[in-house]
């Protein structure tokens, strides 16, 4: 499932390589991305760039704790840990989910960043 700025959930096909990844979170920058992943329900995740907001990546949608900055995917994950095609029902389920287009400004989208980054580095001293 795709998920764009300012745009509706699609579905779409994505090659499962980490350069298609990078390529495919990474669509409005010429540099090469992060790619992360983060836990979205049982046996999903989305895909997407830890750094989106240093590439000037629009802002995206908030999940969890963290506002996403560019395209990322939700993807299912089986027990070997690979990626796998979502599901009809986790399809719908995070189309629902990720349906209502968020409007963050850049702003925003960096200090979200800029505590998230804080929080890591202080955990690094730990």
């Amino acid at each position: 499932l795709k998920i764009e700025p300012r745009k509706e959930p699609m579905m779409a096909s994505l090659e499962p390589t980490l350069e298609a990844l990078r390529n495919a979170v990474g669509t409005g920058t010429e540099e090469s991305v992060n790619v992360r992943s983060k836990e979205v329900g049982d046996g999903a995740y989305i895909v997407y760039s830890a750094d989106g907001i240093i590439h000037d990546l629009e802002p995206n949608r908030k999940v969890v704790d963290e506002i996403i900055c560019g395209t990322f995917f939700v993807v299912a994950v089986n027990d070997e840990g690979y990626a796998t095609t979502l599901t009809d029902g986790q399809a719908r389920e995070y189309s629902d989910m990720f349906g209502e287009i968020e409007n963050y400004s850049y702003s925003e989208a960096l200090k979200d960043w800029s505590v998230r980054f804080r929080k890591e580095l202080d955990g690094m001293d730990e």
